[in-house]
């Protein structure tokens, strides 16, 4: 799957009754990203993105997130859970209106088991990602432009990170709307845009 697809297909109920899922679970990971296992709606919710990929898909993980600092660039792809489509639903945010979060996913492509680039900051410990200092530019990424990435993403939503950090990439900014499903490659990498706030989702990984 080459493209990014965003729909606003998640009823109402199902994302009220997974923000009532999380907030029932013990999370793990506090301070950085705090993240709990769904127990409920998977097959609801697998069965609306197979109407919209008019084909079957298998679930393989997920998991929710709450955090409130911008996530570092990363994949989610791993060899031993044989995943390649990674489905982001947004369940809640709370932000200044001039703040609203978005998700950047990029073009380009990591095809190794997950890492999450650790850019300018120190390299910190991630699980199950590893964690890599420096940039995707640095590394053997599929798909690298030679350029600096489009002004306007840069400045717009990624005004966190330095140009040089982003040296070598293109993409798109998705809106983190409630009740969208955001569809893409689960080698794409991705991160969040620059946001003030807390903002929760829900992330389900599947074989396409």
């Amino acid at each position: 799957m080459r493209t990014v697809q965003e729909f606003n297909v998640i009823p109402d109920f199902i994302i009220n009754e997974c923000i009532a899922d999380y907030d029932s679970k013990e999370k793990r990971h506090p301070g950085v990203m705090n993240t709990a296992d769904p127990s409920i709606h998977i097959g609801k919710i697998t069965n609306i993105v197979q109407d919209i990929l008019g084909k079957k898909i298998q679930f393989k993980s997920g998991n929710y997130y709450q955090h409130n600092k911008p996530y570092l660039p990363h994949t989610d792809w791993f060899s031993h859970l044989d995943n390649n489509l990674n489905v982001v639903i947004p369940l809640k945010v709370e932000y200044p209106l001039a703040q609203s979060p978005s998700l950047v996913v990029f073009d380009q492509k990591w095809e190794m088991n997950g890492v999450t680039w650790c850019m300018h900051h120190p390299v910190l410990q991630f699980n199950p990602n590893t964690g890599v200092k420096g940039n995707p530019n640095e590394y053997p990424i599929e798909g690298k432009t030679g350029v600096i990435m489009d002004p306007v993403l840069t400045h717009q939503y990624l005004r966190h990170y330095h140009p040089s950090d982003l040296f070598g990439l293109s993409g798109r900014a998705y809106s983190f709307t409630r009740g969208s499903a955001i569809i893409f490659d689960n080698q794409r990498i991705h991160c969040t845009s620059y946001f003030e706030g807390t903002k929760l989702g829900l992330s389900l990984r599947y074989k396409l």
